[in-house]
């Protein structure tokens, strides 16, 4: 019997990590029958490369690239760490711009590129958690080689303007890398609307499975692996593909594409019913964000 039966608690931590949907689970038990290596060319191991392959084309289908253009990995730790060093350590020294309010996994790269010698430029948002695109353009370089800035921040819900900075970055020979994690299954996430060149997918955010990730990597974009081994994923990701976690990465994912506009509804309409009820009893709460753009499933307030 498990012990992990959470009975009827109300859980308020889907920023940390997500349950599985039914569907998930059932995709992870039905790819628990191939068992084949995708590598092989026998018929077990044709089966594991199909589902595998089919999982690609739905991760890829919910962000808008092709699946050759994602690249899985063991999670969305290995996927900022790939984006920065991969990219970055193909140059001998460079210019960074980056934000304070960074996850760890993106933060301690850069700092570690920063000891080996690359400068960094560290943004500070503004009061309501948003960073401004004028501090992005007032810190580019001639020598400026990465942009990496969180579409939203796990601990605000703020959404940063990726958009406005793609448009500043569009001329510039700048890759431009953000971190989705806390955005995708709360908003519609599209790598061509927001105009970035790689992005950091991590499906247990989003009732997907831990252990995996993925890392969207546009089309003509070089980057290096950080791990050394085989030729899986291009070359970028070497180790033998987990068909059973990239099943239900790829279930999740389609659930995702099918009902974003469901979800982000259903979120917002309780989130504000909840800033409602405590404006009730809190007359002189504050939202933190203020009335700038946050995923619908975050509240942050002073009181």
């Amino acid at each position: 019997m498990s012990g992990c039966s959470q009975g009827d608690i109300i859980y308020l931590d889907n920023n940390a990590t997500t349950g599985l949907l039914p569907q998930v689970k059932e995709a992870i038990m039905d790819a628990l029958e191939c068992f084949g290596n995708p590598s092989s060319l026998h018929r077990p191991g044709r089966q594991s490369r199909a589902l595998y392959e089919k999982a690609r084309e739905d991760v890829g289908s919910m962000v808008g690239a092709l699946p050759e253009e994602i690249v899985f990995t063991s999670s969305g730790t290995e996927a900022n760490n790939l984006a920065i060093l991969g990219y970055c350590l193909q140059f001998k020294k460079g210019h960074i711009i980056t934000t304070l309010i960074e996850h760890p996994s993106v933060m301690n790269p850069v700092l570690r590129l920063q000891r080996m010698g690359y400068s960094v430029s560290f943004l500070r948002p503004d009061s309501t958690g948003v960073v401004d695109p004028d501090d992005v353009t007032r810190q580019l370089r001639p020598d400026t080689i990465l942009v990496t800035i969180m579409h939203a921040n796990n601990e605000t819900g703020a959404l940063q303007p990726i958009r406005e900075i793609s448009e500043i970055l569009k001329d510039r020979d700048v890759v431009f890398h953000t971190d989705a994690a806390q955005s995708i299954g709360k908003v519609s996430v599209n790598v061509h609307d927001l105009g970035v060149d790689m992005l950091t997918i991590v499906p247990h955010k989003f009732h997907g499975p831990k252990g995996i990730g993925a890392l969207y990597v546009k089309s003509g974009i070089k980057i290096s692996p950080i791990l050394y081994g085989a030729s899986q994923e291009g070359g970028l990701r070497p180790g033998t593909e987990n068909i059973i976690l990239a099943s239900g990465f790829g279930m999740a994912a389609r659930m995702v594409k099918e009902e974003i506009t469901r979800r982000k509804d259903y979120l917002r309409r309780i989130t504000d019913l909840l800033l409602e009820k405590l404006r009730q009893y809190i007359p002189d709460i504050i939202l933190n964000t203020g009335s700038g753009p946050r995923v619908p499933n975050t509240l942050n307030v002073s009181i």
